[in-house]
């Protein structure tokens, strides 16, 4: 991650909550070259608890397996057909979410670059 020197000048602790199994997620942080920890959450049931998860219909999901995506390979045997919503947020210094961005498109993502301007406009606000 090229911006990460950014996020540490800001003193902004990142971390990682994904489904995908160990495994997976060293792969990944190895190649976003990521000094932050990612943290497994099995089955989804973090982001279940959260309310930041969902079920693909049984036809969409069929849909992904014929063009050979195996969710199973990457987040492990208890997949169910539960995706979590794509979520990032930042969290001020009191613990309080102060900006979220929620997508269900796993695509979709905000940009380091985009999450910095969002960091840098949010800690000008007085509490």
């Amino acid at each position: 991650m090229d911006n990460w020197p950014k996020f540490e000048e800001r003193g902004v602790p990142v971390v990682v909550v994904s489904p995908s199994i160990p495994s997976q997620n060293a792969i990944f942080k190895e190649e976003l070259r990521a000094p932050f920890p990612f943290l497994f959450d099995d089955g989804s049931a973090w982001a279940q608890a959260c309310g930041l998860a969902y079920k693909l219909p049984e036809k969409l999901a069929a849909i992904f397996v014929a063009h050979g995506v195996n969710f199973s390979a990457y987040n492990g045997n208890t997949w169910n057909n539960t995706m979590p919503v794509t979520a990032t947020y930042v969290v001020d210094k009191r613990g309080r979410i102060v900006w979220a961005h929620l997508k269900t498109d796993f695509v979709d993502r905000i940009t380091s670059e985009e999450l910095l301007d969002v960091i840098d406009r949010e800690s000008t606000k007085v509490a």
